[in-house]
């Protein structure tokens, strides 16, 4: 017996397509490194230096953006440096040649910055809020006039984008150089800040790693490079912001108004109604619409329109 294949045509026919979802793209594990941080639909979490070659320079941008401009944020950066710095870190020896040490860090701290802009005590403050700002602090050793100093290194003279292997076995992840035993042995920092002089090479100087100091928090094992402190806060922060922006541009609009101008419905004029009707006319032309307001700004509504003013407190 033959196959039916013109009742099976008709079958195929009569069925509906089969349709599958197209999938999601995942997200970037780090929330303030995303452009749509609200999403949180298919987040997950990759090895954390792959995460932080991607995200880092995004979000210490936007960690030091938020200094400046958010009072929240700058609140809480000098609130963290005062509580673990304040007038700064000092050592408190009492033994033997406890005067000779005293006086020696004295000394030498009012010359421990290589850029010569604050002393010792000026230097934890600074070194401190970059490791918040950006997670971490590189501080190069710097020798002058038999005199050992510190200069410290902005987070973005380290690239991030400069990974590669070595041929004895090393590698380097993140401008950190390691060997074949996972020991730090330098670091490739840049001459000068990418960006800061146009048309000039970015070009990486190999530094070792015993005259560096690399401060940082590690989250993870394995981790090479600092994570913002503000990277949980800053989509908040952003959000709060918003809020606080529309809170105020409703209540500046509500304060605008100083009143409205209802017309008259008049059937029969009287001479009272025209003598108010004429008092109104010098407003028709000026106050017709809302094109631009001042404190104390008189509405005149249309023949028959309703004012309705937005609430003065948010309704729970």
């Amino acid at each position: 017996m033959a196959f039916p294949f013109d009742q099976l045509r008709g079958l195929l026919k009569r069925t509906p397509p089969i349709t599958r979802p197209a999938p999601r793209h995942a997200t970037r594990a780090y929330k303030a490194a995303s452009p749509r941080p609200r999403d949180l639909r298919d987040a997950w979490q990759g090895p954390i230096n792959n995460e932080l070659s991607a995200a880092k320079a995004r979000m210490d941008g936007r960690a030091r953006f938020c200094f400046p401009n958010d009072p929240y944020a700058t609140a809480a950066v000098e609130a963290w440096v005062t509580t673990a710095v304040g007038a700064g870190v000092k050592p408190r020896y009492q033994g033997r040649g406890a005067e000779r040490l005293h006086a020696l860090w004295h000394s030498q701290g009012r010359n421990a910055d290589a850029d010569g802009r604050c002393d010792i005590y000026g230097l934890q403050a600074l070194t401190f809020r970059q490791i918040i700002l950006t997670g971490e602090a590189f501080l190069a050793k710097v020798f002058r006039n038999g005199l050992q100093q510190w200069r410290l290194i902005p987070s973005a003279m380290v690239p991030t984008d400069k990974s590669q292997t070595l041929p004895a076995g090393g590698r380097i992840i993140q401008g950190v150089e390691l060997d074949s035993n996972n020991y730090r042995v330098a670091y490739h920092i840049h001459k000068h800040q990418p960006g800061e002089i146009m048309g000039l090479p970015s070009e990486t100087v190999r530094v070792p790693a015993s005259d560096v100091l690399h401060v940082f928090v590690p989250l993870e094992a394995g981790q090479n490079r600092g994570v913002t402190w503000f990277a949980p806060v800053i989509a908040k922060l952003h959000e709060l912001g918003a809020i606080e922006e529309a809170e105020l541009v409703r209540m500046k609009v509500q304060c605008l108004f100083g009143g409205y101008i209802k017309t008259l419905d008049i059937t029969e004029p009287t001479i009272e109604d025209e003598h108010e009707a004429a008092l109104l006319d010098p407003y028709e032309e000026e106050l017709g619409s809302i094109g631009h307001m001042e404190p104390g700004t008189l509405y005149k509504l249309a023949d028959g329109g309703r004012h309705q003013l937005p609430p003065s407190r948010r309704q729970s």
